[in-house]
Parts: C-alpha cells; sequence; structure tokens
C-alpha cells in the first residue's frame, strides 16, 4: 500500500509539474506553451537521469531573454538551455555552450549551441548574434580555433518570409514542431 501512495505522489507530482509557474520570466503569453515544451524535455530528462525520480531541472531569469526585433516588432524569447539538474549538475553544458532555442513567431527554433545577443544594426533590421565556444569555431583556414575563444555567428529573422536566415551550415538550425 505505501509502495503504491509513494507511486501516486511521484506520478502527481510530476505531473502537475508540467503547468509550471514562469510568471516571474515576464515571458510573452504566446510563448509559455512552447517554453513549457521545452522545459518539459528537460525536466524528463532530468529523471532519467537519476533513475526516473520525479526531478524538475533548476533555471534562472538568465536562461532566459526576451528582445523585440525591429522588422515587424516580432517578439523572440531565447532560452540558453544550461539548467541545473539537481544532483546530477549541468549534463547539457560544456566548453562549446549549451543548447539554445529561439521562440519566434510562436515557432521553436534550436541553433547551434550560443548564447544569444541582439543588435539593431539599422533603423529596419535586429541582427541576432550567437556566442559560440568549443568545437562549433573553425579558424578562416578550417583549422580548429581553441576551445577558451569565441566565435560568433549572426542570424536574421524575416518578417515577410517567415524564416530565420544564417549563412550557417545546414542542419545548425532546426525548427522544432511546436
Amino acid at each position: 500500500m505505501i509502495r503504491c501512495l509513494t507511486l501516486f505522489v511521484a506520478i502527481f507530482l510530476w505531473t502537475s509539474a508540467k503547468a509550471e509557474d514562469l510568471s516571474f520570466l515576464q515571458l510573452p503569453s504566446e510563448h509559455e506553451h512552447a517554453v513549457e515544451k521545452i522545459l518539459n524535455v528537460y525536466h524528463k530528462e532530468c529523471s532519467e537521469n537519476l533513475n526516473n525520480e520525479p526531478t524538475q531541472v533548476v533555471y534562472s531569469e538568465d536562461n532566459f531573454k526576451v528582445f523585440k526585433l525591429i522588422q515587424g516588432g516580432t517578439i523572440v524569447t531565447a532560452i540558453e538551455a544550461g539548467f541545473e539538474c539537481p544532483g546530477f549538475g549541468f549534463p547539457w553544458s560544456g566548453s562549446s555552450g549549451s543548447p539554445t532555442y529561439l521562440i519566434i513567431d510562436g515557432r521553436i527554433f534550436e541553433t547551434a549551441r550560443g548564447y544569444p545577443y541582439f543588435f539593431n544594426i539599422s533603423d529596419e533590421i535586429t541582427l541576432i548574434n550567437l556566442w559560440h565556444g568549443g568545437s562549433n569555431c573553425k579558424a578562416h583556414d578550417g583549422s580548429q580555433y581553441p576551445n577558451s575563444r569565441p566565435c560568433f555567428s549572426a542570424l536574421y529573422w524575416d518578417n515577410e518570409l517567415k524564416v530565420l536566415v544564417s549563412q550557417a551550415a545546414p542542419g545548425q538550425i532546426v525548427e522544432i514542431a511546436n
């Protein structure tokens, strides 16, 4: 009986955790579902790393950034998944950064690891600049670049065509079904 009760409580905690209170992040309401979807993937992986004990990852405001692009006034929510899995550490982070997601126009994009910075380069264009390190960097001659040094890539949201544009190699920007 106690074993069943423990299992029931664990399942209840796990399922109730899926509806998180993200209000402290001040996210646009239209992005909350996408943010919860991404967090749930990491909650699940964290629990699997801890023998399927229902566990929530630990995150802070620093893992999230909300920015308004000039083009179309489009709101972007950026997530750097450098989350902590309590009792297991930071399994998704390393010298090449953490997985990075951009939520734009209700769509989720996973980019090559890198912390996003936003730059208004004209009266009409905001660029999303991603900081990279580790294996994501190459020198101009194709040689490996030191892990301890940064490199950058730029992304552009074309609001008219509703596409995220980059010169990056195919596969470095992946749209995730929402």
